[in-house]
């Protein structure tokens, strides 16, 4: 498979079970090595980036959210900032301004931890933490599914307005999803 996608293009990819969309985000952050072919983000190639400085300036959301159930909510979204040395004052504002963002009050969530939120609201958070340190390209691979219908539309609503800033999302949406947000967007099905 080849193409480009341009700084603030959306990306569907599309296709049957088992055809290489997971794969294919994955072989972007290097989760999996890349045997054939290449793939290059900014014009070099992801093999000779360092995999730690890569990651970091990815976002990643998974299908099965990976919250950490040993850290609060704040800590989840907070991991790469934090490991960016963002300042607790600039940490702080992002968590909130992302819990605002998905529909879920900093005040009550901010502090509870992953057990006590229900599978949509986990999901959410997971979103959240993929966007957390601002980046330039986010991977999402069926960020939406466990959401109830009315906040995934606004949190896809959400999701255009940061195209706007420049962010490039690969996502991987249900079609319901995608055929319409694909007329709203700079968005194409690959």
């Amino acid at each position: 498979m080849t193409f480009d996608i341009q700084k603030g293009e959306t990306v569907i990819y599309l296709g049957p079970s088992g055809c290489g969309k997971t794969t294919t985000l994955r072989l972007t952050n290097r989760l999996e090595s890349i045997t054939r072919g290449t793939v290059k983000m900014n014009g070099q190639d992801v093999m000779e980036m360092d995999t730690v400085q890569l990651r970091r300036q990815m976002g990643y959301v998974i299908q099965d959210i990976g919250l950490f159930p040993n850290k609060t909510i704040a800590d989840n979204i907070a991991v790469v900032p934090k490991l960016l040395n963002w300042e607790h004052k600039k940490i702080a504002e992002r968590v909130d301004e992302l819990l605002t963002m998905v529909r879920l009050d900093p005040d009550i969530f901010r502090s509870r931890y992953p057990a006590e939120l229900s599978g949509g609201q986990q999901q959410r958070v997971g979103v959240t933490r993929g966007l957390a340190a601002d980046p330039e390209i986010v991977m999402m691979d069926e960020p939406f599914g466990a959401i109830d219908l009315i906040n995934r539309e606004q949190i896809q609503d959400e999701f255009l307005r940061l195209q706007e800033r420049n962010s490039i999302c690969f996502r991987r949406w249900p079609k319901h999803c995608w055929k319409k947000r694909a007329l709203k967007s700079k968005s194409r099905a690959v």
